[in-house]
């Protein structure tokens, strides 16, 4: 498969998005099965892999060993960061809120 026709392929089956680059844009397209991948990411080992951080039990959740106010709700996904008042559902919340990516940034992490 050409490159032409394995973004024509994404094209068919997924979104585009519009990625700013130095002078010129470049389209990004991402299917629904990897808008789902990135949406269900477990935070506890996507934490592990990306920050270094290990976590331990804590009531349903889990706290995070290097920042006890960090902790992980029971599904896995949603975060708390009691400390900074910053929380979300998702990693791609956690991108975009403590390290400042955009979605864009955030999903090419995720997904690659």
């Amino acid at each position: 498969m050409t490159k032409d026709e394995y973004k024509q392929s994404l094209m068919d089956n997924g979104v585009s998005f519009i990625k700013e680059q130095k002078e010129h844009k470049e389209y990004v397209h991402y299917s629904s099965s990897q808008r789902q991948q990135a949406r269900d990411t477990d935070m506890i080992s996507f934490l592990r892999y990306y920050e270094g951080f290990t976590f331990t039990r804590a009531g349903s959740g889990w706290r995070c060993d290097q920042h006890n106010s960090l902790v992980i709700n029971k599904n896995r996904k949603m975060w708390y960061w009691n400390s900074t008042h910053e929380n979300g559902i998702t990693a791609i919340d956690y991108l975009q809120t403590i390290h400042g990516k955009t979605y864009l940034e955030a999903m090419d992490i995720l997904v690659g």
